[in-house]
């Protein structure tokens, strides 16, 4: 899925002896006006959304210059209770071949 990513980032940690992961790709995405009977939202431009990053992909990132617009292989996890997309990493490029 192309997205445009403004950066990525790694937070690890240990609390009361569990490790956590709250990594995170920075995808600019459109502000959405919406209003239902509680709440108002209006807005026009981008805002900023994190999506969780698998820490292990981070190394697919570090030559890359943001902002920019990438393809994300975005997997599904289960995470208390419900299912979460989450960035696996960048999806390769095909090279194509060039025919004599």
């Amino acid at each position: 899925m192309k997205m445009q990513v403004l950066g990525v980032k790694v937070l690890k940690g240990i609390k009361d002896g569990n490790p956590w992961d709250m990594s995170a790709a920075l995808i600019q995405t459109k502000i959405e006006s919406f209003q239902n009977e509680k709440v108002t939202a209006m807005g026009y431009g981008f805002e900023v959304t994190e999506m969780p990053l698998d820490s292990a992909c981070i190394e697919q990132f570090s030559k890359i210059q943001f902002p920019t617009v990438v393809d994300l292989e975005i997997g599904q996890r289960a995470r208390m209770g419900k299912f979460e997309s989450y960035v696996m990493g960048v999806v390769p490029a095909l090279s194509v071949a060039k025919s004599a």
